[in-house]
């Protein structure tokens, strides 16, 4: 199970803070990290944890079906299985998890789509680092089965809009300004 991954200090930070101001710039600096946070959390998953992260991004951001997560050990590189809905039929989709900061090339897409090649109607391969060129001309070659590729911005940019493994608080600032000035009827009333 994945712990959600919030800001535990913004609270404190805010209600310590001198000024309204003060609170209020603290928040939005907080959110405005949360995409570096996040990729960090992510490189601290060991690869079992981010297949089943995985599986919950295409569930919850792509909207696939019957997700699960395979055993590992024989997947042929197939780390999660899910079903596309589609009318009549759903479409099965076979998709590889790699936590790899780095790049993913050619090979890795040839070989994936080997290992899918006449069982599943289209492929995905996740990953938090990049694709080169090569492996994205490799994705998308005319007449070869469909693979998406999902790099490490896109994931980290669904997981966000889609609220997966983060945390969200509302803060309400009350603000009380007293507004001084000279009260002319006051002085007036001093005539009479």
């Amino acid at each position: 199970m994945l712990a959600p991954f919030g800001n535990d200090t913004l609270e404190s930070d805010i209600l310590n803070a001198d000024t309204p101001l003060e609170a209020l710039l603290d928040g939005l600096q907080s959110s405005a990290d949360v995409p570096s946070r996040l990729r960090a959390r992510l490189l601290t998953l060991t690869p079992r944890q981010f297949e089943h992260l995985v599986a919950r991004f295409v569930e919850r951001c792509r909207g696939l079906i019957q997700v699960h997560v395979t055993q590992g050990s024989g997947d042929r590189g197939v780390d999660v299985i899910a079903d596309r809905p589609a009318k009549p039929f759903s479409r099965r989709v076979a998709i590889q998890a790699k936590l790899w900061k780095g790049v993913v090339g050619r090979p890795e897409i040839q070989a994936f789509r080997g290992a899918i090649q006449g069982e599943f109607s289209e492929g995905m391969f996740v990953t938090i680092g990049r694709f080169t060129s090569e492996a994205t001309e490799e994705a998308e070659r005319p007449g070869a089965i469909r693979i998406e590729l999902v790099n490490g911005a896109t994931l980290i940019e669904e997981l966000i809009q889609n609220k997966v493994g983060l945390t969200s608080r509302t803060v309400e600032l009350r603000v009380r300004v007293d507004r001084q000035g000279v009260d002319e009827e006051f002085f007036s009333s001093l005539d009479s």
